[in-house]
């Protein structure tokens, strides 16, 4: 929420604060949480990115972007002369990241290929995603299929591990 008196609203015949809004119009326009049911609270939360370590950023991104649909959002150098490629959507991303030679499970997560249980990512065909899968050399395991949606899981080259899943 704004702090202070903000935007001023025109109200005839005078101005008005956005603090003198009713409580509907203030919600309607973003300024208020009166009446946002919890649920709704959780929504506004939403993971950005999570970042990982690859040996090859570029490669990978292609991979992900093949498989996904993605795109890259951005790349460069990243933390002392590493690279970094960001792919995804416009709503959120992975970034992979390099310093070029990454060791093998250190406790420097920046230096450890697959330093994370998994990343899941979820579709819309769960199906056209296992063909595209398979299409791109891997192996998906087994569909599991209970609520709230059916998923697979499949090992990239970099060994993470990525859950492939559809709540439709």
């Amino acid at each position: 929420m704004r702090r202070g008196w903000g935007r001023i609203w025109w109200k005839t015949p005078r101005l008005v604060a956005e603090t003198e809004l009713p409580d509907w119009i203030r919600r309607d326009i973003g300024l208020s949480d009166a009446g946002v049911t919890e649920e709704r609270k959780c929504e506004m939360a939403r993971l950005e990115h999570v970042n990982v370590t690859v040996a090859d950023p570029d490669g990978t991104a292609k991979v992900l972007c093949d498989l996904f649909d993605w795109k890259v959002r951005w790349a460069g150098p990243g933390m002392d002369t590493g690279r970094t490629v960001h792919v995804g959507d416009d709503a959120s991303y992975v970034a992979l990241f390099s310093y070029g030679e990454p060791e093998k499970r250190q406790q420097d997560s920046y230096r450890t290929l697959g330093g994370l249980n998994h990343i899941a990512v979820v579709v819309d065909d769960i199906e056209e995603a296992e063909m595209r899968v398979k299409a791109a050399g891997y192996v998906p395991g087994e569909v599991y299929d209970y609520e709230p949606g059916r998923r697979f899981y499949f090992v990239e080259a970099n060994g993470i591990e990525i859950e492939v899943v559809s709540y439709g």
